[in-house]
């Protein structure tokens, strides 16, 4: 069972952790059961593959984290996205972070920008609660943007121009960080989970966001590490390839540029139930 990380309001009305959902199907309450708190969290974004040789990918922004009352009925359907997916129950819809370049989707943080584009922006979840915007690409000397703060963060600005790229940035859930050629990789964004780091070249990639629970990834190799999710840490990049977002919607990381290495998968979300 999960750590119980939303002790409040919860603690006050005598609910604790009664369900951990990690996989869809079919959910049942118990009849005497009338009104649950549920924390709902889509798919991590699946980081970029990198391109060609200069063009480190960015990482994927973290998954949508929802939290909030609803009614409770005795069987209710749960569907949990995978790596870039969106994660449904009782209507219900916690979207999913963000690919490279690309916005997060119903509240998931935005990826970080590959190939010298900026970084995609935080998307609104599904009560209005606005992202933050993505990083600028760099141009010339000057470094790329770090991604806007937001209830979702946005993804960092990729820089292909011999300066560093931007990081994802913070929020509940935190963006991808830029992909790079040579300089500086951008790191995930941090918050209640977090955004995948970008790609690098033949140096070291950016690291994943950090959590509440758990740890990002750490870059040992020009790919990016994965964001950290709401159930595990991120994993940790050792070569060329984007290294997986945590468990419970963390990002992934950005591959490499060097021989077009792969991203990292986004962390499968995640559905706690309390009651």
């Amino acid at each position: 069972m999960a750590q119980s990380i939303f002790p409040n309001p919860v603690a006050a009305t005598g609910m604790s952790l009664q369900q951990t959902i990690t996989s869809s199907g079919t959910v049942t309450i118990p009849s005497t059961v009338g009104q649950i708190f549920v924390v709902m969290v889509g798919g991590g974004g699946n980081g970029g593959s990198g391109g060609s040789v200069g063009n480190g990918a960015g990482g994927g922004g973290a998954g949508c984290v929802l939290q909030g009352y609803m009614v409770a009925r005795t069987s209710m359907t749960a569907v949990i996205g995978a790596g870039g997916g969106n994660t449904t129950l009782g209507g219900w819809i916690a979207g999913a972070g963000g690919g490279a370049n690309s916005a997060g989707i119903l509240g998931g943080a935005g990826g970080g920008g590959s190939s010298g584009n900026a970084g995609g922006a935080g998307s609104a979840n599904i009560f209005n609660t606005v992202g933050g915007a993505g990083g600028a690409a760099g141009t010339g000397p000057a470094p790329a943007g770090t991604g806007g703060i937001g209830y979702s963060g946005g993804g960092g600005g990729a820089n292909n121009s011999g300066n560093a790229a931007g990081s994802g940035g913070g929020g509940v859930s935190g963006g991808g960080g830029g992909g790079c050629s040579n300089v500086t990789a951008g790191n995930g964004g941090s918050g209640l989970i977090g955004g995948g780091g970008g790609g690098q070249y033949s140096g070291t990639g950016g690291n994943g966001g950090t959590g509440s629970a758990y740890a990002g990834g750490t870059a040992g190799g020009a790919g990016g590490a994965g964001g950290a999710g709401l159930l595990a840490a991120g994993a940790n990049s050792t070569g060329n390839p984007g290294a997986a977002g945590g468990q419970g919607g963390g990002g992934g990381g950005g591959g490499s540029a060097n021989s077009g290495a792969t991203g990292g998968t986004g962390g499968a979300g995640c559905i706690l139930i309390y009651y």
